[in-house]
């Protein structure tokens, strides 16, 4: 398709002006990054890159504790949940976007007085509902396990694609999904090939 620039041979070529991306190079639709053999951190660079000169310029300003907290909320949480939710965060850049956090929180400290855990406890537990970013992640992949499980008349298109592919490859021996419990097995689906 690269060379030919059409799907079939007998198709008529597409325009010049339509690209055709290459493995390994993102497209951006609807806010996502899409593609065939992309490094998950690539769509996460810019962000955390925006969100820690956005905490540059905001530290100039000499908050208070609570105000960096809605910082954090406002930029580091609403930067980062869309993409979240549409594709998961990889565990590397959940890393980094703590550790910017943790810089923004006590000023590059070294050894900050007290731990972001501490701070991301409620009020009443002594912490100031700072935004837990791996909590929050959990909370978004089990609204997705959430809407995978119902049974209703409005389960979405996906889960029902989702049954076929685990269906098609799951271990011999079970018979089906039912049988396989798949959020509660250690099995490693193929990621390539037939």
């Amino acid at each position: 398709m690269m060379q030919n620039r059409k799907l079939n041979l007998d198709d008529e070529p597409w325009e010049n002006q339509i690209r055709i991306a290459k493995d390994g190079d993102p497209i951006h639709s609807l806010g996502a990054w899409i593609g065939n053999e992309l490094d998950a951190a690539t769509p996460w660079e810019p962000i955390l890159d925006k969100i820690t000169k956005s905490f540059a310029c905001w530290n100039l300003g000499h908050l208070t504790l609570d105000g960096k907290r809605l910082i954090v909320q406002m930029l580091a949480g609403g930067m980062t949940q869309f993409l979240t939710k549409a594709q998961g965060m990889p565990k590397q850049i959940e890393t980094a976007l703590t550790k910017i956090i943790r810089n923004f929180i006590w000023d590059g400290a070294r050894s900050p007085p007290m731990s972001l855990a501490r701070l991301q406890r409620p009020l009443d537990e002594g912490g100031i509902n700072l935004l837990d970013i791996p909590a929050r992640n959990q909370a978004i992949e089990i609204t997705w396990l959430s809407k995978y499980v119902d049974t209703s008349a409005s389960r979405p298109t996906w889960a029902f694609v989702t049954d076929a592919l685990i269906n098609t490859l799951r271990p011999e021996g079970i018979k089906n999904t039912t049988d396989l419990a798949a959020f509660l097995t250690s099995w490693s689906p193929p990621m390539q090939g037939p």
